[in-house]
């Protein structure tokens, strides 16, 4: 069973045997425990910058017509930093040999970068409230942290914690601790639209007296 929600992706190929073609299913993980594979905290947000950096694409279509060698030699360079990455990624989530997955080079980059967006900075729609939205955010990644945090509020073992992806960790710390604290930016702005509306009205019936 795969489960999309929580950043598990599933790919299946055509893979040539000795006598014929066999279809194989690769099935990746972003989990703390494969996450870590790539290397410490800094390792992986480094990589991850090198995924989602598409400097090289703006360039592209800027000035394809006017380029020179050396600046085709940089963009060449970045796309071949970001396949490299994007392997990495891929060969870290996955228990399967991935040597013989063929895939374009943006399906490469594009899956990765999905498991990472799952797997590190977790893609979970709970709600924060504007008070504890700035809390959110940190300059370092440590992923034991995170991984002794659900075994301390999750009640999880180890074993448990280290298979969680970070989308299905925001989500299950935001169950068991709800923010209620005040309102999110999104209520916030329903709230005074729905006030100056209001107030717009008032003034149109005022000057009909």
């Amino acid at each position: 069973m795969v489960r999309v929600d929580i950043g598990e992706i599933c790919i299946k190929q055509k893979v040539k045997g000795l006598f014929s073609e066999k279809l194989k299913t690769f099935k990746l993980v972003p989990s703390f425990e494969n996450i870590s594979k790539i290397g410490d905290g800094d390792e992986v947000i480094k990589v991850y910058s090198t995924l989602i950096d598409d400097s090289h694409a703006q360039v592209w279509r800027s000035f394809r017509r006017s380029m020179n060698k050396q600046v085709i030699k940089r963009i060449k360079s970045t796309v071949k930093a970001q396949r490299e990455a994007a392997m990495r990624v891929i060969s870290c989530c996955s228990d399967d040999d991935i040597s013989s997955l063929k895939l374009p080079i943006d399906t490469l980059i594009n899956i990765a970068a999905v498991l990472l967006k799952y797997g590190v900075s977790g893609h979970a729609k709970v709600r924060v409230s504007q008070r504890n939205a700035s809390k959110q955010y940190k300059s370092s990644f440590d992923i034991n942290q995170y991984i002794t945090n659900a075994r301390i509020h999750l009640a999880l073992s180890l074993a448990e914690a280290k298979k969680l992806t970070m989308t299905e960790y925001i989500n299950m710390m935001a169950m068991k601790y709800p923010d209620n604290d005040g309102f999110t930016a999104e209520e916030y702005d329903e709230v005074m639209d729905a006030y100056e509306k209001r107030r717009k009205a008032r003034l149109e019936k005022d000057k009909r007296k």
